[in-house]
């Protein structure tokens, strides 16, 4: 599957450096760089991308409304500030990704093929950069099975549902049943908000 991929910051030499990564992802097509922001529900009519990858710290004024114009492209953020703005962001379903601005073309390429296939990433070191403080039990009292807590710990380490399955020699349907029940246990909706209530609790410290 080729990768179509919508650039999206203000900062030449930053946009430089992830246009090279994207040379050495060979599934992974670069569109175009814009650094208008306002633009881009045009250029993703224009162009059809299948992830628009924006840098997010390059915009402080409120981006949300552009958002709004932006349902039918999947979005994946690079952002070394504003951890809480992506997961907020990823909570309510405008972008669908996050990670460091300076991620390694490897990292970049499987964030980029999640994000194309309808999964959400958050990259882990983010996850704890949006929890630093707050990392520790809290007195709740949360029991994972072995499997639950097989399948977090996957989660945890980035896997998708599928490597989660092969990893584990469980089929996809197994998997979703598992987080599921996690979700129930955790008192959250999604694979990220497990991620980062298992990260806040500090659930797998140690």
């Amino acid at each position: 599957m080729e990768i179509r991929v919508l650039l999206a910051g203000n900062c030449p030499l930053k946009n430089q450096g992830i246009c090279f990564n994207l040379l050495a992802i060979n599934d992974a097509v670069a569109l175009e760089t814009t650094s208008e922001f306002n633009r881009l529900p045009q250029l993703c009519l224009s162009y059809h991308p299948n992830v628009l990858l924006i840098f997010m710290d390059d915009w402080q004024e409120n981006i949300s409304p552009i958002f709004h114009r932006l349902s039918s492209v999947d979005i994946l953020a690079l952002s070394n500030s504003n951890s809480h703005r992506c997961h907020t962001l990823i909570q309510k379903n405008y972008i669908n990704g996050c990670l460091p601005e300076a991620s390694p073309p490897e990292l970049l390429a499987q964030a980029l093929r999640a994000v194309a296939k309808g999964y959400t990433w958050f990259s882990k070191s983010l996850l704890r950069t949006a929890f630093r403080s707050k990392v520790g039990t809290n007195g709740n009292y949360i029991v994972l099975t072995e499997r639950e807590t097989a399948v977090m710990q996957l989660v945890m380490q980035e896997k998708t549902n599928k490597g989660i399955a092969q990893e584990l020699g469980i089929c996809n349907r197994t998997v979703g049943s598992q987080l599921n029940s996690i979700y129930d246990k955790l008192r959250v909706e999604s694979r990220v908000g497990a991620a980062l209530k298992a990260e806040r609790l500090g659930l797998f410290e140690g």
